[in-house]
């Protein structure tokens, strides 16, 4: 190549030279991967991005040998999709290591450590791996090109570990999957696909409708309790917006998975208290739509529920929440020990079948409910908290 000027480099050298750059980014990116600590979470992670940063270089050096033979219009295009598939990638990774950052920093207060445990514990119950670790981010979101999910910053409250089980649910959906022949076949991706074609907006609104399902069907009430009190705004309850149905809908659609859980009538008084909080709410705020909790729900949104319904009664049996038992133990003694200011509840004993955090979620809503007095819910809170991280033996 002579002249040594950028204007007469030919196509081939244009092509090597991108290539070039790309698995410098590739590399780079694997670099980064063990600047997170601690090593725990770097655990998470690394084989899973480690592996896919490995195909996806072996396809960039694949390109590299097929600049010369390859005809150019197709090289160019594979590099494109490559750039592309790859800034995604990219973008988890540069999340991952700045939350992990954060989270060494202390920014989280321990928080983000409270919903990856929360999150196991469900993700153990289904035939799909999460790999991967909460971050701090300005609200709860779960972007489709990573498997980050963010919780919400300054938030860090117990109360609000529930919403991010709903964006678990916006990874999950995507992923469930079944067998045809000798494909996969993703049904919820189907679903989509199919909201969308009816209008844009559809897609988004059917995954926070899976997603709300999805958190009712593995949390029982304590999600519903989480919007109802903490989360969704009654000024805005009639409101629709481009990625999300009015909280009205949700809540719903939430009040209709509490229903046929199968536990309806142990749920009862909370469900109750969950619909009253809402309906008094939204009545002060002069956004009521007149439903008395047992509405049924308009199209397209019932025939959203009924398939999200079936999708996860199909692919996550094992997943949904039946403790109800244990957290309304749980909550007596956690009522008695912040009467007698006990330092140490044992609940090392519980035989929760996997449901350990979820029943002390649950139990700490049941104590929120019955309101001792106005400083009751952050004591409550703690105790809950140093429960989970002590693993279930005290409450300090």
């Amino acid at each position: 190549m002579s002249g040594g000027t950028p204007a007469k480099r030919t196509t081939e050298g244009l092509l090597r030279s991108r290539i070039d750059a790309l698995i410098a980014q590739i590399d780079a990116a694997q670099s980064s991967l063990a600047s997170i600590e601690p090593e725990e979470l770097r655990e998470r992670i690394e084989i899973r991005l480690r592996i896919e940063l490995g195909r996806r270089r072996k396809e960039a050096r694949e390109l590299s040998a097929a600049v010369s033979d390859g005809p150019p219009g197709q090289v160019w295009t594979d590099l494109f999709v490559l750039q592309t598939d790859l800034t995604g990638l990219f973008e988890e990774i540069l999340a991952l290591v700045e939350g992990a950052a954060l989270r060494a920093a202390g920014a989280d207060e321990g928080y983000c450590g409270l919903a990856d445990a929360l999150i196991d514990e469900i993700v153990k119950k289904t035939d799909v791996p999460w790999g991967a670790f909460t971050v701090l981010g300005s609200r709860e979101f779960y972007a489709r090109s990573t498997r980050v999910i963010r919780v919400r910053y300054p938030g860090r409250s117990f109360w609000e570990l529930p919403v991010a089980v709903h964006e678990l649910g916006h990874f999950l959906g995507p992923e469930l999957k079944r067998a045809d022949g000798a494909r996969s076949v993703h049904p919820f991706e189907g679903l989509l696909e199919s909201a969308r074609a009816d209008e844009p907006h559809y897609w988004s609104w059917l995954h926070e409708i899976f997603s709300d399902v999805f958190a009712t069907h593995v949390l029982g009430p304590c999600y519903g309790l989480t919007c109802a009190f903490d989360r969704f705004d009654p000024v805005e309850a009639r409101d629709d917006s481009a990625t999300h149905p009015a909280p009205n809908t949700r809540m719903a659609v939430i009040t209709a998975a509490l229903d046929g859980s199968g536990a309806v009538e142990d749920y009862a008084w909370v469900r109750d208290a969950m619909v009253t909080a809402w309906q008094s709410s939204t009545g002060e705020a002069g956004t009521a739509d007149g439903r008395d909790g047992r509405g049924v729900l308009p199209e397209p949104f019932s025939s959203w529920f009924a398939a999200s319904s079936d999708l996860i009664a199909e692919f996550l049996p094992t997943a949904g929440y039946d403790g109800w038992l244990h957290a309304m133990l749980l909550a007596h003694r956690l009522t008695a020990a912040d009467a007698s200011h006990n330092t140490s509840l044992d609940v090392s004993g519980d035989s929760s079948d996997g449901q350990r955090i979820r029943n002390v979620v649950n139990a700490a809503w049941l104590v929120r409910l019955r309101g001792v007095d106005d400083s009751a819910d952050r004591r409550i809170a703690r105790q809950a908290r140093r429960l989970i991280a002590s693993g279930g033996s005290e409450v300090a």
